[in-house]
Formats: structure tokens, C-alpha cells, sequence
């Protein structure tokens, strides 16, 4: 269970979180709490109040503090950004700034050969690729995680899941030491402070009487509808832009994730709905002009200029 305070999200003895457990906000007690077995049968919507799906589990203490990872049950649109709506492509941010606070990570770590375990993983600046249980994924079975594949592509680069075979953290995912590097984007949980810092950038706005343009670069639609966006039991600024490697974890488990969503759609959570086969944006820079993108048709870590339109989910610490 979570208790909410003020426009915190405080953390109290609860169940283990794993990916595709369900947020809800209970709204009688007015705290926010992860459920593993959800069904509207056991949790009422009218009182349990889904909000969001665990997709960085508490487990890998990814953030060191046990806490877990939360996506936003639709997506983030302009026309609509404090309560998200439709899959709406939007821009990043202003080409040719560079944030000075953020990293640029330029790299991503593979494996090669197939991501066989006993080859080395190194470095790479270009495209690499994370396995998925989704079905086009179909080509190489994951070695560190049997129930992914990789998709089929025209390249040997592909990115160690962050699951180990026991469900564990694979701390191949997001190594930082030789051979990869200190610049591995997938090395990034830090979604809600990257999110502040672009939007200290953006500079303060009304959110009362202000909304972002998907293609005004200076407005950083892609962080501004993450901030402004909120649910019952959370408040304006306690969502953010995911970074790289929380969005990774969506990508290796997304039929998981869509399986639960069209749970919830089914139950008649009629907000919710399943993450798109498209590319979404991650909060994480990869150089003034780029920033970080992750494919979830091919699994693509990739880079794309900062006016690219692609989808955004928002995430939650929780």
C-alpha cells in the first residue's frame, strides 16, 4: 500500500511488486495501492480506482530505494494533457539545445552473436536491440530470459534483457563499467529527474490556462504533458517523462502490459489503452540535437531529432 501526502507518494509495507501488478487509488481511504490479483470483481472500480500498471519492478531496486516504476494507463495528448487521451505524436524539445544538466548518452550496451551470455558486451552509438514477449518478436530466443525473443533484423547487437533467467535484475542491462560505457542510456532510471530538469529549461507556465503544441519545439510537449498530466490520488508534477531505461522494461514485457490493460478495458476502464507497436520517446538526451527513442515493434534503442514526432507514456514513482 501507498499512502499519498500532499504531492508525494510515501511508501509503506506492501506486496512485491511485479510487472503488469495494477495501481489503483482507493478512493475511501485516499492512499494508492499495488494489487497483484486484480479483478474487478475483488477490486470494485468504483472504489479501487485503476491508475496505472508496475512496470519497473520493486524488486530490482532500479532506484535504489525500492521503490517500483509505474506507466500511465493511456497516453499523453496535447489536445488533452492533464488527463491523456489517444496515441498523439508530439515533439521532444528544441533542436540544437542542449541541456546542460543532462547527460548525453550516447551509447547502449549488446552482446552480439546473437546475445549469447558468454560474449562480451560492448558499446555501441548506433541502433541496438531489446528482445520482447511479444509475438512479432520471433527470431532469437533471449538467452537471459526464455520467454523473450529478438526480433528478426539485419543486425548482431542485441541488448541483454533486464531479466535474468530467475526473474532477477540482469545487471548486464545497464552496465556502466568497461567494455559498455558511463554514457549507457539504459543505465538511466532517472525519468523524474530528467523530466524536472527539461522542464526548468521549458521554464515555469499556467497550467490552468496553458496546454503545449505537439510541434512547438520550445514548449517540450513530450515532458510538459508527463507533468501536467494526473490521476485520482496524484497530483500535477508526481508523473514524468520515463527515461531510457525505465522504458525498457515496458518494451520487453509489452504483451504482458496489453494483456492486463485489455483486462482493465474489458472491466470498463474505458480510459485505458494498450501501448502501440510504434516508437515511443524516452526522457533521456543523447546530444543537443537528438534524444532517445525505444521501438516497440523492433525493440530500436535508438536516437531521433528532437522535432520527431513519437508517442509518450508517462511513468510514476510508486
Amino acid at each position: 500500500m501507498f499512502k499519498k501526502s500532499g504531492s508525494n507518494i510515501d511508501e509503506i509495507p506492501s506486496i512485491e511488486s511485479t510487472i503488469g501488478d495494477v495501481c489503483v487509488y482507493n478512493a475511501p481511504n485516499d492512499k494508492l495501492s499495488i494489487v497483484n490479483d486484480w479483478s474487478a470483481d475483488k477490486y470494485p472500480i468504483d472504489t479501487y480506482v485503476p491508475i496505472g500498471l508496475v512496470v519497473v519492478p520493486g524488486s530490482h531496486n532500479v532506484y535504489g530505494d525500492g521503490t517500483c516504476g509505474v506507466m500511465s494507463l493511456n497516453h499523453m495528448n496535447c489536445d488533452t494533457p492533464t488527463t491523456g487521451g489517444s496515441a498523439q505524436g508530439m515533439y521532444w524539445g528544441v533542436y540544437g539545445t542542449d541541456i546542460d544538466t543532462l547527460e548525453n548518452l550516447d551509447e547502449v550496451p549488446y552482446v552480439g552473436s546473437n546475445g549469447n551470455v558468454g560474449d562480451t558486451i560492448i558499446g555501441v552509438t548506433g541502433n541496438a536491440y531489446l528482445p520482447s514477449d511479444h509475438a512479432n518478436f520471433t527470431a532469437v530466443t533471449n538467452p537471459y530470459d526464455p520467454g523473450t525473443k529478438y526480433y528478426y533484423n539485419d543486425s548482431d547487437k542485441y541488448i541483454p534483457s533486464p531479466y535474468m533467467n530467475d526473474g532477477t535484475f540482469n545487471p548486464n542491462y545497464s552496465m556502466t563499467g568497461s567494455p559498455s560505457s558511463a554514457a549507457n542510456c539504459l543505465a538511466d532510471f532517472d525519468g523524474k529527474g530528467n523530466t524536472q530538469k527539461i522542464i526548468e529549461v521549458r521554464g515555469s507556465k499556467d497550467y490552468s490556462s496553458w496546454t503545449p503544441s505537439t510541434t512547438t519545439q520550445a514548449d517540450y510537449p513530450a515532458a510538459s504533458c508527463c507533468d501536467m498530466y494526473f490521476t485520482q490520488g496524484t497530483n500535477q508534477g508526481d508523473w514524468y517523462l520515463p527515461s531510457a531505461g525505465e522504458l525498457g522494461y515496458a518494451v520487453v514485457r509489452q504483451q504482458a502490459i496489453n494483456d492486463k490493460i485489455n483486462e482493465l478495458v474489458s472491466a470498463g476502464i474505458t480510459s485505458a489503452n494498450p501501448v502501440q507497436l510504434n516508437y515511443y520517446w524516452s526522457s533521456s538526451e543523447y546530444s543537443s540535437s537528438y534524444a532517445r527513442y525505444l521501438g516497440f515493434y523492433g525493440g530500436d534503442v535508438a536516437n531521433y531529432r528532437k522535432y520527431g514526432s513519437l508517442y509518450v507514456r508517462a511513468f510514476l514513482r510508486v
